[in-house]
């Protein structure tokens, strides 16, 4: 699987990816017409899936909105939020968005989406005995009785009173087993919890774009050596593009060397192709690498280099030994 750079690096990089899917299908959900109520469900759940897919790529929300406003357009941002937060539940959301009466994507999602509680499950029904004996516990319990006592007299065990017990205190509390999570918060406990919630979402956020950073930049300096390895190689080209030899002299050693051509060489063309081939040896490859300098016993450059500068010098030696002669007289 090819590495998933962030979106600011694929649009430096020119680099393609999923982002331009999702912006063509929020934008494609966006304009298509609402037939009936199952067609409005669906555009509405298709809305959910792209944009919380969209969302995911980005590790902050002012990144999101900015590439939202660039690849597909306005929209409210109370209204996306919901949209994005109904897509972490699709399911769910498809069944409210079937059941609701109300229209506005934000009022489902903050009246119904994430404040609606699983249907509690019915208790079975106790039989008359049955209901009779819990009522005796309750009351021997009301009169002063031990949980143990209770359990003694109407033959249970002392963990089953206790909890017929618990829950008749819950009844009479108008907290009944499975209506806790359906009572709402007090104000200032409301507040506690978003202001958590808040700083939980931006330690994730953070995290995550520090985990994507690190791994995004790894694969960012992977390909940016191979790229500069290119470089290299076609700055080399580019310092030996002045040529060292006439077209004629190549247009020669390619019909020498071409298998349509070369079996019908004449000897003349060969050997003018060696004589190229000679004259620009030491362009072609090192001189350290000449296997024709030591076989023939010829100067290398440094040789060549090394006796200069004796010529040189003893030049310069003798001149100023004629010059100190001419003063001397």
């Amino acid at each position: 699987m090819p590495p998933h750079f962030p979106f600011e690096v694929t649009q430096m990089m020119n680099i393609p990816n999923r982002l331009t899917s999702l912006a063509f299908d929020i934008t494609d959900a966006l304009t298509r017409s609402e037939k009936n109520r199952e067609e409005w469900v669906e555009i509405r759940i298709d809305l959910c899936r792209a944009l919380k897919a969209a969302r995911d790529e980005f590790p902050t929300n002012n990144a999101f909105g900015d590439w939202f406003k660039e690849n597909v357009g306005k929209m409210d941002p109370n209204e996306r939020a919901a949209y994005i937060e109904m897509g972490a539940d699709l399911d769910r959301a498809k069944k409210i968005l079937k059941e609701t009466k109300l229209t506005s994507i934000r009022h489902i999602c903050e009246r119904e989406f994430r404040y609606r509680t699983p249907p509690i499950t019915p208790k079975r029904s106790k039989k008359p005995e049955e209901q009779k004996r819990d009522e005796q516990i309750i009351k021997d319990h009301d009169a002063g009785a031990s949980v143990k006592q209770t359990a003694e007299a109407s033959g249970l065990g002392e963990r089953r009173a206790a909890r017929i017990i618990q829950d008749e205190q819950l009844r009479r509390e108008g907290m009944e087993e499975g209506q806790l999570l359906a009572q709402p918060l007090s104000a200032t406990a409301q507040e506690k919890l978003d202001a958590h919630k808040r700083r939980l979402e931006k330690d994730y956020e953070q995290r995550v774009y520090d985990a994507a950073r690190t791994m995004h930049l790894g694969w960012y300096n992977e390909s940016l050596k191979k790229w500069n390895d290119r470089l290299t190689v076609f700055e080399k080209q580019l310092a030996s593009r002045r040529g060292i030899m006439k077209a004629g002299e190549f247009k020669t050693l390619m019909m020498v060397c071409h298998p349509d051509t070369g079996p019908n060489i004449s000897d003349d063309r060969r050997n003018e192709a060696v004589r190229i081939l000679t004259e620009h040896r030491l362009r072609l490859m090192p001189e350290t690498e000449d296997p024709f300098i030591p076989k023939h016993g010829l100067p290398s450059m440094a040789d060549l280099q090394k006796a200069r500068a004796d010529v040189k010098a003893r030049n310069s030696a003798r001149a100023k030994a004629a010059y100190a002669a001419r003063k001397a007289v």
